[in-house]
């Protein structure tokens, strides 16, 4: 928009003089807008013929006068368009060359044919032609004022038409006028001034608009005062009126300067409006603004509020952070492309201009679209941005910073994938279910063993309609339970068959899912397959309670029997006869023909024995070559019977070995239970003792037990002085050995700890093997004295036995009678410091049996030594399903696994799958196991192929004493690696 400045003009245009100064906004799409209002009114409803014209004759705007002047209802576009005469064109632009160069030019012709429409049938007619300047006195357009040559007293009614025109505008208007000479005093004001305000003009008249403002000169003052003393026009300047009293009204004003004939600067007229409700709009809005922004500085995030036209309107400085501009780069009113465009250029520098163009496409799409959540990453930093629509159709864009959230999120997925790849490489079934009982997560294992190939077949789908039909019904009412009450079904067992229709048997736990509020929401059913470890259980239990040879119940079971049958008796009366069976000549089976031959004689023994007795007769190892017998519903006399004639069945066989042939007899001892005589542990010895009488009366017989039997009572009394297990002590006749236990490494075995073993030597020098003292130690309870003896000369000796070797650890075994001890812990604390010997270089052995029978001190103790650093280990490991099940409970660190299962590994599959299943499950308890009768090299080479720890046995070394030539011995004799096979 251009200020435009006329020259003067000779004839009056409605009620403005030749000197008045008139402004035009010229547009070529708006040509009749003129500004400001009143003028424009006077413009198009002067009777004057008025226009503006460019240079090259295009009319830019025109009166109405003007337009009805032509035959037409509207000007021509160009003057060059209507020639009344030939030259016309050539005059016209002429003239307008002559105004260009700053001077008026007049045309005149006659010709009213042309001009049917004008008012006045004037032939004569005249276009004067004056400049119009701009702010730099340059000249920009033509202003053409075309006038009729007719009489005075018309142009006296035209002009006073006008007046009355302009007089019914200002007095219809509701602003009022006024007018200030060229020393820029006020001169005069309409009548509006004073019928709104009741101020009285002659208060103003005389004075300059700066004196009667309240306003400080500020730049906007400064600004207007520059523009007053320019002579330009202006437009819209706001000031506050003095009403008095305090009252101020807010007035803008309009004004034009007018001028002279000869261009000599008069003075402004202009207009003026009460603003004062708009600036108390303007004022709340501006509060209203600031409160908003103050609150968007409190936003977490970013916003942007962008108008219908996709201008900016407002944002806060959050968002100028985030994406690192400034605020130039940003400005009010400026359409959003420009600031995509210019966020695109560190995100697309290397583009081109059509992708820049398609990117800022795409996101002006999105801000226009719907409000739908995008996530975009900036700086490092990730945001969400939404798009609101508002009611007057503009936009507000906001961003969160979620970087935290999304930080989270990638935790969440990680962890679900971590947490999908463990379940999926559980062998175990899986899978969890909605409160409906539809399925929401399945393991891999679950969907192979429905058939299944993915999640999707089965996600939505009732998990009812996967259960097999014979158990449907229970496993859908137990899922019913645990969605109903919220409480978990733990280890339920139940059996179903395969897609091969073979049974098995499985374990389920079944955990409600909870909502932050404690909502049943779901379940997670568990499923194990228990089929192998109810067989293994079964076997190991069977393994337990039987002897593995002859497949007879074994010690550990025939006592629960006679402990059952005893408290029976005791409590509801009866009788039962215990046998006690021993057979003669064994031992020269073993030591001719060797262990495979005594462990052949057994089992066809056992098939003899049993054949003689009846199904509610009892028949069970004891251990080596003893046998026990329980007789439920017999006479003493009656079980004398069938024991004599389990001799004579005995008597007649003859074992033939390799051409070797055999003869074997027994011995069996009987006692009556009765309600007297009915404690399991007493009847047990006497059992013995009778048996001991048999041998002693000639061997081949049964005895009873008779309290009167002077035979009994000197055995009695025999074995308390064949024990002589105080004197020995006292008298220093104990003897330590020790066996070393090689570990296995790549290259083949070396020296890693050594067992110490007891002999006890007899008062005539000679040694004595355990199995000669050590039985009557456990049963006259004397093995606590034993062990303890054992200890101290242990720690004793070991600093000078082992100097050599500092870290060859030593293995102690200790009786169960021992673990009853509660001042053990501390008597062992208390050596292990006065010797000086490293408690982890210390390892105590417990049997199974021992360990079990004295769960609690055994736990109690184990945790008293371990806490210092010393180990343990369980002996006799897999001789009973005890092992399994108590070893996750008792924190050892070497398994001895039972020599039974060893000794006959190369020939006895059974043995190998369990030296193989213990030493796995020693691996993976992180429990290093120890294989005990290693015998044979060949049997050494296949328990390394297994992967056993450690190997023990005469395969490797031989026990040997230990003093100080037992490492020297062990070191150059027999312990010398072997090549691993």
């Amino acid at each position: 928009m251009n200020s435009l400045s006329i020259s003067p003009i000779t004839a009056h245009i409605g009620n403005l003089s030749c000197g008045d100064e008139i402004c035009f906004a010229v547009s070529h799409k708006h040509p009749n807008t003129v500004i400001p209002s009143a003028v424009r009114c006077v413009v198009n409803q002067t009777a004057d013929r008025l226009a503006i014209v460019d240079w090259q004759g295009e009319l830019l705007h025109s009166s109405v006068a003007f337009r009805k002047a032509w035959c037409h209802h509207q000007a021509p576009d160009s003057l060059c368009e209507l020639t009344p005469v030939g030259s016309w064109s050539s005059d016209i632009l002429a003239a307008l060359n002559t105004v260009r160069a700053g001077e008026s030019a007049t045309l005149s012709f006659q010709n009213s044919a042309l001009f049917a429409n004008s008012e006045s049938p004037c032939d004569a007619q005249q276009f004067v032609f004056s400049p119009l300047f701009d702010d730099n006195g340059q000249t920009l357009a033509a202003l053409i004022r075309w006038d009729e040559q007719c009489d005075l007293s018309s142009m006296h009614s035209q002009l006073a038409l006008a007046h009355q025109r302009a007089a019914d505008f200002a007095s219809a208007s509701s602003d009022w006028q006024w007018e200030m000479d060229s020393e820029l005093r006020y001169t005069w004001f309409s009548d509006r001034l004073s019928e709104f305000y009741g101020l009285n003009p002659d208060d103003y008249i005389g004075k300059k608009r700066t004196e009667l403002a309240k306003e400080k000169l500020d730049q906007h003052w400064l600004d207007h005062v520059a523009a007053l003393e320019a002579h330009l026009p202006f437009q819209n300047f706001d000031y506050q009126l003095d009403l008095g009293d305090g009252e101020f009204r807010w007035c803008r004003i309009n004004g034009v300067p007018y001028f002279d004939k000869d261009g000599e600067f008069l003075g402004y007229r202009g207009t003026g409006t009460d603003i004062t409700n708009i600036k108390q709009i303007e004022r709340e809005a501006e509060a209203a603004n600031a409160r908003f922004m103050r609150a968007m500085d409190h936003f977490p995030g970013a916003f942007l509020l962008i108008d219908p036209k996709k201008c900016c309107v407002v944002y806060n400085a959050k968002l100028l952070e985030m994406y690192r501009l400034s605020p130039s780069q940003l400005q009010p009113g400026e359409h959003i492309s420009r600031f995509l465009y210019t966020v695109a250029g560190p995100y697309l520098e290397t583009s081109s201009e059509e992708d820049k163009k398609t990117w800022v496409e795409r996101r002006l799409n999105w801000i226009n679209g719907s409000s739908d959540l995008s996530d975009v990453q900036l700086h490092g930093r990730w945001y969400r941005a939404a798009s609101h629509r508002l009611p007057d159709e503009s936009r507000l864009v906001t961003m969160l910073d979620i970087t935290e959230h999304k930080e989270t999120e990638l935790a969440v997925a990680n962890e679900r994938l971590l947490l999908r790849s463990i379940i999926d490489a559980i062998p175990d079934k899986i899978h969890a279910t909605d409160q409906a009982g539809r399925y929401t997560l399945m393991n891999a294992a679950e969907l192979k063993q429905l058939g299944y190939n993915t999640f999707d077949e089965v996600l939505g789908q009732p998990a009812a309609d996967d259960y097999n039909s014979e158990v449907a019904r229970e496993l859908i009412r137990a899922d019913e339970e645990v969605l109903e009450r919220g409480s978990a079904i733990l280890d339920r067992e139940h059996q179903t068959v395969d897609a091969e229709g073979r049974p098995r048997w499985m374990t389920c736990n079944k955990l409600p899912l909870h909502d932050p509020s404690g909502n049943t929401v779901g379940m997670v059913n568990w499923e194990r397959d228990i089929t192998d470890a109810r067989q293994l259980a079964e076997q190991l239990r069977y393994q337990a309670n039987h002897d593995t040879l002859t497949k007879l119940p074994n010690r550990l079971s025939f006592e629960s029997f006679l402990n059952r049958r005893c408290s029976e008796i005791a409590e509801h009366g009866g009788s039962a006869v215990l046998g006690y069976l021993d057979l003669d000549q064994f031992k020269i089976v073993n030591d001719t023909a060797g262990h495979a031959a005594g462990d052949k004689l057994l089992q066809q023994v056992t098939l003899r024995i049993a054949s003689a007795l009846k199904n509610d007769e009892i028949l069970a190892r004891l251990g080596g070559d003893e046998f026990g017998l329980l007789f439920h519903r017999k006479s003493i006399e009656a079980a004398k019977q069938v024991s004599e004639s389990i001799v004579e069945l005995l008597e007649d066989y003859r074992f033939d070995w390799n051409g070797s042939v055999f003869s074997i007899n027994a011995s069996i001892g009987l006692v009556e239970i009765n309600p007297k005589n009915c404690d399991p542990a007493i009847v047990l010895s006497q059992a013995d003792m009778a048996c001991y009488s048999a041998k002693d009366q000639g061997r081949g017989r049964a005895c009873v037990y008779t309290q009167t039997d002077t035979t009994h009572t000197k055995r009695h009394t025999d074995l308390q002085a064949a024990a002589g297990i105080t004197e020995a002590i006292e008298q220093d006749r104990l003897v330590l050995y020790a066996q070393p236990i090689a570990a296995v490494d790549p290259s083949g075995v070396s020296l890693s700890h050594v067992e110490i073993l007891l002999r006890m030597q007899d008062k005539n020098g000679e040694l004595v093997q355990p199995g000669g003292f050590i039985p009557a130690a456990e049963r006259y309870g004397l093995m606590n004295r034993v062990d303890r003896w054992v200890i101290e000369r242990t720690l004793d000796l070991i600093p000078s036995v082992l100097s050599e070797a500092q870290d060859v650890g030593v293995t102690i075994n200790l009786s169960g009678q021992t673990l009853t001890d509660e001042s053990l812990a501390a008597r062992v604390h208390e050596q292990l410091y006065r010797s000086g010997v490293e408690p982890n270089r210390i390892c105590f052995e417990l049997t199974e049996t021992a360990a079990i029978s004295n769960l609690a001190l055994a736990d109690e103790f184990i945790g008293a030594m371990k806490k210092i650093g010393c180990n343990f280990a369980l002996d006799d490991f897999g001789s009973g399903l005890s092992s399994f099940s108590y070893i996750k409970n008792f924190p050892v660190d070497y398994l001895k696994i039972d020599g039974a299962f060893v000794k006959d590994i190369l020939t006895d599959p059974t043995d190998q799958v369990m030296v193989s299943a213990i030493n796995q499950m020693g691996q993976v308890l992180g429990v290093k196991t120890i294989a005990e009768f290693v015998e044979t090299e060949d049997i050494q080479k296949e328990l390394i192929k297994i992967g056993v720890n450690y190997l023990q046995g005469y395969g490797v070394c031989r026990p040997m004493p230990f003093d100080e030539n037992f490492f020297k011995a062990c070191k150059y004799l027999t312990i010398q690696p072997k090549k691993a096979a």
